[in-house]
C-alpha cells in the first residue's frame, strides 16, 4: 500500500501550517470554560482556513449537551491538497459516568459503518489508539486499498475522556490524512479536556469520584500465593508425605496443588484419610473466582484425583455446604457402599472463599478413625482460614 507515502513529511508539514494559522488567529476557548461541549470539538482553525464548515448542531437532551460539525475542502479548486477533504468532530459531555460509557458503547458500535462519510469505502484495516483517552476504539477504510494510484482513506476514531465522548472523522487522497495526523489532532483534542470531566458521579446524584484515579484498595481481596495457602504436611497427619506438587496461571489467577500420601500398613487406614490432596486458585477478582468455582464442582461427582481407584455413586458430603462464601461436596465409595469387608470412600469438597478456590480430595477407609466427613471439612476449613488470615 501506498500509506506510508511520504507520510512522515507530510505530518510536519500539515502541523506547521496548522500552527502558523493558530498563531494568526485568537486561540479558542480553553477548557477552563468548564465543559461547553463546543469548546472540546474541533475549531474551524484547526479544520484548515480553506475548509468550509457544513455542518453546525447542537443541543442537550436528558443523558448530554452534544456538539456536531463538519468541514469540506473542494476538491476541485486550488485549495484541494492542503489538507484533509472532510473532517467530522462530535462531542457528547455526560452527566455521569455510567452515560458517558454507553455513549462510547453506541459509538464505537458504528465504526464500520462510517456513517460521516460521503464516498465509498471497501475493505477496513485497524487504527491504532492504544493508550489514548480512557476508553478508544477507531477503524479505517480505503475505497479501493489496491488501487495502483492514489488511495483514498476514511478513519473514524471515537474516544472517551471522563465524561467526554468524541467522534473524530476525516477522509482524503493517503497522502493528505494519514493516521499519524489524526493522532495529531486527538492531541489537540486531549489538551483541552478539563479535569472537571474526570471528576463526576458514576451515576447522576451520586457521590464524585475520579475516574482517573486508581480504584480504592479492595480489603477482601487475597494476594497471597496459592502455595502459601495450600494443606501443609504437618496438617494432614503424621508420616503423610509429599507425593507432587504442582503450580501454574490461567487467564483468571494463579494456582497450586500439591498431593500427600500416608504409608506405612494397613493401620494407616485408622490414622485418617490415606491420599491428601489440596488445590487452591487465587483468582484476580471474585468474578473470576466464581468461575472457577463453578467449573470445580461440576468435577465433583467425577472425583478426576481417584487415580483410578474405582467411584461409585456419588452422595452427600455431610457439612459440605458450610465452608467460606459457598461451597459443594460430595462423596463416593469404590464401587460400592456395601457388601462385606472393608469399605473406602472418596470425598471431594470444593469451597471459594472471595477470590480463593480450594478443592480438597481425601481418600481412605469409611470408619470413625479413618477417612470421615468431618476429616474433609475441617482440611477445607484450614485452607479457607489461611486464605483470609485467620
Amino acid at each position: 500500500m501506498k500509506l506510508a507515502r511520504g507520510a512522515s513529511n507530510l505530518i510536519r508539514l500539515l502541523a506547521i501550517l496548522l500552527a502558523l494559522q493558530l498563531l494568526l488567529v485568537p486561540a479558542a476557548p480553553v477548557a477552563a470554560q468548564d465543559t461547553d461541549p463546543r469548546y472540546l470539538a474541533i475549531t474551524d482553525d484547526e479544520a484548515g482556513k480553506q475548509a468550509t464548515r457544513t455542518l453546525t448542531q447542537e443541543g442537550s437532551d436528558d443523558r448530554a449537551a452534544w456538539v456536531r460539525l463538519q468541514w469540506e475542502r473542494n476538491i476541485e479548486g486550488p485549495d484541494a491538497l492542503t489538507g484533509p477533504w472532510t473532517v467530522h468532530s462530535s462531542v457528547w459531555v455526560a452527566k455521569d459516568f455510567v452515560t458517558s460509557r454507553a455513549i462510547f458503547k453506541e459509538q464505537a458500535d458504528k465504526n464500520k459503518s462510517f456513517p460521516e462519510a460521503f464516498y465509498k469505502r471497501g475493505g477496513t484495516f485497524p487504527l491504532d489508539l492504544a493508550g489514548i483517552g480512557t476508553q478508544s476504539s477507531g477503524l479505517s477504510a480505503c475505497f479501493d486499498c489496491t488501487a495502483k494510484d492514489e488511495i483514498f482513506l476514511h478513519h473514524r476514531a471515537v474516544i472517551r475522556w471522563g465524561l467526554v465522548v468524541h467522534v473524530f472523522y476525516m477522509y482524503g487522497p493517503d497522502r493528505l490524512v494519514p493516521q499519524d495526523l489524526l493522532k495529531w489532532y486527538l492531541s489537540q483534542l486531549h489538551a483541552r479536556i478539563p479535569e472537571s470531566a474526570m471528576n463526576a458521579p458514576e451515576r447522576v446524584g451520586g457521590p464524585i469520584t475520579n475516574e482517573a484515579a486508581p480504584p480504592p484498595a479492595d480489603a477482601r481481596l487475597v494476594t497471597a500465593p496459592p502455595k502459601e495457602i495450600a494443606l501443609r504436611v504437618e496438617e494432614v497427619g503424621k508420616r503423610a508425605e509429599l507425593k507432587r506438587q504442582k503450580d501454574g496461571k490461567d487467564a483468571r489467577g494463579t494456582w497450586y496443588e500439591v498431593r500427600y500420601e500416608r504409608g506405612g500398613t494397613g493401620s494407616r487406614f485408622y490414622e485418617g484419610p490415606v491420599t491428601i490432596y489440596s488445590y487452591v486458585h487465587v483468582s484476580k477478582d471474585e468474578e473470576g473466582a466464581k468461575g472457577v468455582f463453578q467449573d470445580q464442582i461440576k468435577l465433583n461427582d467425577k472425583f478426576p484425583e481417584a487415580s483410578g481407584l474405582g467411584v461409585g455413586p456419588p452422595f452427600e458430603l455431610v457439612g459440605g455446604g458450610a465452608v467460606g462464601d459457598e461451597s459443594d461436596g460430595r462423596s463416593s465409595c469404590v464401587r460400592t457402599c456395601t457388601g462385606d469387608g472393608d469399605i473406602f470412600v472418596h470425598r471431594r469438597l470444593v469451597a471459594r472463599t472471595y477470590n480463593v478456590v480450594s478443592v480438597v480430595y481425601t481418600y481412605g477407609q469409611l470408619v470413625d478413625e479413618g477417612n470421615t466427613d468431618a476429616a474433609a471439612v475441617f482440611l477445607s476449613e484450614t485452607v479457607v482460614k489461611r486464605a483470609i488470615g485467620e
